[in-house]
């Protein structure tokens, strides 16, 4: 039997219009999945684990990610209004940003030079 606080391992799967607002998306590690239009506004996508991921046309407006990892995830056409990405982990954090709305994002402290902001 699995205890409650281990968390789930997915891959390589598509999300496609879900809504995240009222049940979570489970805490788990994320690699090679795709999520589109998905809202995961005011949702928390704390402590999970995202390698390979691509976001595309999704709502995480507000949504909480502390203690997330984001390993070479790519958002693209996305709403990200008030993201604290500096509550992120930073080991391997790597993104990119493609015609994404990025009002009132924190990246404060985190080390992004790389990170790519395509308009």
């Amino acid at each position: 039997m699995k205890r409650q606080e281990e968390s789930d391992y997915t891959s390589e799967k598509t999300f496609s219009k879900k809504d995240f607002t009222k049940n979570r998306l489970p805490k788990g590690e994320f690699e090679l999945c795709v999520f589109e239009n998905c809202n995961f506004s005011e949702s928390s996508l704390s402590e999970s684990v995202f390698v390979d991921c691509t976001f595309s046309n999704c709502n995480l407006s507000l949504a909480h990610l502390d203690i997330t990892a984001f390993r070479d995830v790519k958002f693209s056409e996305c709403k990200l209004t008030g993201l604290r990405f500096d509550t992120c982990t930073e080991f391997g954090f790597s993104v990119s940003f493609k015609k994404c709305k990025l009002d009132q994002v924190r990246f404060y402290n985190m080390k992004i030079k790389k990170t790519v902001f395509e308009v």
